[in-house]
């Protein structure tokens, strides 16, 4: 079950980054701290205690739009479920699209 959630989210961050390009000149927007701040509320989940949430979020250094409403919406959209209590409920984040 964590390889779904880690190919799910190699594929939601490999999407974005395609969507809104690449910046070489550097960029105004602080995407990697937006991106940080989903890793640590990920990693801080009680529902996935143990598992290593590892983002990557270097790689949104320097794009050119800004990505922290995505992350901000990935985040309200993570929850623990009743249900299954040891992985987060992802399936809002389908609701999420980076506007680029």
């Amino acid at each position: 079950m964590k390889k779904v959630f880690a190919i799910l989210l190699v594929s939601v961050f490999a999407f974005a980054m395609v969507a809104c390009g690449d910046d070489d000149g550097g960029s105004s927007v602080d995407n990697v701290a937006a991106c940080q701040d989903l890793e640590e509320t990920l990693n801080g989940l009680a529902c996935a205690e143990g598992y290593d949430w590892a983002l990557s979020c270097d790689g949104y250094d320097g794009t050119t739009c800004d990505y922290a409403d995505y992350f901000q919406c990935l985040e309200d959209n993570t929850t623990c479920t009743d249900t299954d209590p040891s992985y987060p409920d992802l399936t809002g984040w389908g609701d999420c699209v980076a506007d680029c």
